[in-house]
């Protein structure tokens, strides 16, 4: 990545403004925009960064005006391996979970992320969007992670267990937590997640709930069976009175709704 090639323009409030949020998760948000700015804006081009408040929230936005985002693809540009053509002379290129990953840690702050953009050869344009709060406070990581460990450094580190299917969840909930201080494996499906669990004996397990191969209800009881001392905690987008007590049925001792929050 050339930034030295492409003039830049950054422009920032005059006074702090303070988030609840895991600092290098939301370096690694910012990073990914302006390394997506500078990868497809050709030299000579321009990238602008902006940071402001709006409506209680940080608004970080990214602009640059290289190649563009075609209007059918902007859509679907935070979806995993999105696809688009950025010129009419070169292949196609694979935008990978980078943007994906970056809309989920966003959504983990309880905040958005949209994309925008003029179609082809007219830049893009790329706005996220995190709740302020009104002074400063602790690292959003030792928040997150507080049900099932501590972010401090005088407490001990655990060993967890993060099961979802969505790539993206269980990598950004396995960042949060390896920035916390905790040893942290990552399974995508529930018959992974037994056997990790049975090989790394792990002290916590972040379960997903609605997985094809093998349910977060039927993975936890038997979790439960396997490992009876685990601390189980379900982390999922049911959230009604039924699914809490079919989760408590299941042998989980927390849950947890996604997007989880990171306050």
């Amino acid at each position: 990545m050339r930034l030295t090639a492409t003039p830049w323009a950054i422009s920032l409030p005059a006074a702090p403004l303070y988030l609840d949020g895991d600092r290098s998760r939301l370096a690694q948000v910012l990073g990914n925009l302006i390394h997506n700015a500078a990868k497809y804006t050709p030299p000579g081009g321009r990238i602008e960064l902006t940071v402001s408040a709006e409506d209680k929230a940080a608004v970080m936005l990214v602009r640059d005006n290289g190649i563009g985002i075609p209007a059918e693809v902007v859509p679907h540009i935070f979806e995993y391996f999105a696809q688009e053509a950025p010129s009419l002379e070169s292949n196609r290129r694979g935008l990978g979970v980078g943007l994906a990953l970056a809309r989920q840690l966003v959504e983990l702050h309880q905040g958005a992320i949209q994309a925008e953009s003029g179609g082809r050869g007219k830049g893009s344009e790329f706005t996220v969007r995190i709740p302020l709060t009104t002074t400063p406070s602790v690292d959003a990581a030792a928040a997150a992670v507080a049900p099932i460990g501590p972010a401090h450094a005088s407490i001990t580190p655990r060993k967890v267990l993060v099961i979802d299917d969505d790539h993206g969840v269980a990598d950004a909930l396995a960042g949060l937590l390896r920035n916390s201080g905790h040893q942290v494996w990552t399974a995508y499906s529930g018959h992974s997640g037994l056997q990790m669990a049975l090989e790394h004996r792990p002290y916590a397990a972040l379960v997903d709930i609605a997985m094809p191969d093998m349910d977060g209800y039927v993975a936890a009881r038997r979790l439960r069976q396997q490992l009876p001392g685990i601390l189980l905690i379900a982390v999922t987008g049911l959230v009604q009175k039924s699914d809490r007590l079919r989760v408590r049925e299941a042998g989980f001792n927390y849950h947890v709704a996604k997007p989880a929050s990171a306050s």
